[in-house]
């Protein structure tokens, strides 16, 4: 429910704590997808860290996260790369220019 705060502070955190609990935290991606389209480029970075944690499990909101691959920040892009090679079950980042949907 904190995702869903109106306070970004508040959606971060709870956003922070679902990337440390990591893969048990699967019933949760759906609301961390979401906040990929939050205005707050902060909160974006952290729903993109907590989804990487997730793993593949998450795989299903690849596509999300691959949208976000081009339009953030450098910072939201490093994240989001990360998140997409573990989705992928890789531990190494997606580079930039991969179609990294599929």
């Amino acid at each position: 429910a904190r995702l869903n705060d109106v306070d970004s502070a508040v959606q971060c955190s709870a956003a922070e704590s679902l990337r440390q609990v990591g893969a048990e935290a699967g019933a949760h991606a759906e609301d961390l997808a979401k906040c990929l389209s939050d205005d707050n480029e902060f909160l974006r970075h952290c729903a993109a860290r907590a989804l990487g944690r997730i793993g593949p499990s998450a795989h299903a909101l690849a596509p999300t996260l691959a949208r976000r691959l081009h339009v953030g920040g450098q910072r939201e892009a490093s994240a989001v790369a990360d998140a997409l090679a573990k989705l992928h079950g890789s531990s190494e980042p997606i580079p930039r220019s991969v179609d990294a949907s599929k």
